[in-house]
């Protein structure tokens, strides 16, 4: 990922709130010499200083048959992105952008053999995910027929992956004067999407930690 020194970033720990809040990445490797790609819903695990990414496709996915140790694979999350037109910035000769936030994560990738290891996996997954439906009482797997959970585990192929490195990019005009990203900020949070307003808040995230480091 190119990577401007102004839009890296290097907290760990504001890495792990970003994937948190954006898990559905793309899973990227190489097969014959041309790139796979799967999207998959991911589970970020912290575990002292070191990471990991757990997950899992279907067995009828032939990507999983390539994923070894021996080879790098790249995970990609994105966050909010939106349009900046240059007519919100001070007037001058401008031209028009894109701000958006993504983590790419490489590492090396581990296949789930043992079944009460992707059992464990499963449910963790389940529970993550449930637990943001507000549903009073969510889907729980051990309240399914064991045998019926054992006979959908067949269709699936998990996987762990240890991080290697990570590259994570804020392009929220850092590289804009102050006063031209306020008014991008008010901007995108007067727009009716959803997304345009989540690029601000990100925006206001970075500036105000900017302010209060000085």
């Amino acid at each position: 990922m190119y990577l401007p020194h102004h839009f890296e970033i290097a907290d760990l720990n504001e890495i792990d709130t970003f994937i948190a809040a954006n898990p559905f990445g793309a899973l990227v490797n190489v097969v014959e010499e041309l790139p796979v790609a799967t999207h998959l819903p991911l589970q970020w695990i912290a575990r002292d200083e070191e990471r990991y990414v757990h997950g899992h496709m279907a067995r009828a996915n032939t990507q999983w048959r390539s994923l070894s140790p021996e080879q790098e694979v790249l995970v990609m999350f994105t966050g909010p992105h939106a349009y900046i037109s240059p007519r919100w910035y001070t007037p001058g000769n401008h031209v028009p952008t894109w701000n958006y936030t993504a983590v790419h994560v490489y590492g090396t990738p581990r296949l789930v053999t043992e079944p009460a290891e992707l059992h464990g996996m499963l449910k963790e997954l389940v529970d993550r995910y449930e637990a943001d439906t507000g549903i009073i009482e969510p889907y729980r797997m051990e309240n399914m027929p064991e045998n019926y959970i054992a006979k959908l585990m067949q269709g699936v192929v998990a996987f762990e992956i240890k991080v290697n490195r990570i590259a994570a990019k804020y392009k929220l005009s850092q590289n804009r004067p102050l006063q031209d990203a306020q008014q991008v900020m008010e901007t995108l949070e007067q727009q009716p999407d959803d997304t345009s307003r989540a690029v601000a808040q990100m925006m206001h995230r970075i500036y105000d930690k900017a302010s209060t480091s000085l």
